[in-house]
């Protein structure tokens, strides 16, 4: 086997008066990290709470109640069964917690799904935003 081998040119240099930069880096979205790392939301003394992955916290996990800070100044002001609101100064965000990444939305479009065993009983079928009962009709 026969490898060639070429030298690489270096990045040409920036025009005169210009001065290269790198590009800061980009804030991932907060609805994306916290909607994947929930664990579970449940019920404590009578108030809803959030349980997070969190690899910085004791055990590996943190509960977060209303008016507790998530990350990068965000702060819990809501939780009900399926979503959670977030604010960061005037910013708010509700993120539907069982809802699917928007890239997931695009992929399932016209997507077919293949059924094995028995269709004819009734089955739970549980999905990120809801749960329901199918049975198949013949």
């Amino acid at each position: 086997a026969q490898f060639a081998f070429r030298a690489l040119r270096p990045a040409p240099a920036p025009p005169s008066g210009f001065e290269a930069v790198e590009a800061p880096p980009i804030e991932p979205d907060v609805a994306e990290t916290f909607r994947a790392a929930v664990t579970a939301v449940l019920m404590e003394k009578g108030r809803r709470v959030v349980v997070i992955l969190d690899p910085e916290a004791p055990k590996g996990r943190r509960t977060l109640r209303v008016g507790a800070r998530y990350r990068d100044g965000w702060k819990v002001r809501a939780i009900d069964d399926s979503a959670v609101e977030l604010r960061r100064g005037r910013d708010v965000r509700r993120i539907e917690l069982f809802a699917p990444p928007p890239s997931a939305d695009a992929a399932m479009d016209g997507a077919t799904f293949a059924v094995s065993g028995d269709v004819s009983a009734p089955r739970q079928v549980l999905t990120r935003d809801r749960a329901m009962t199918t049975t198949q009709k013949e």
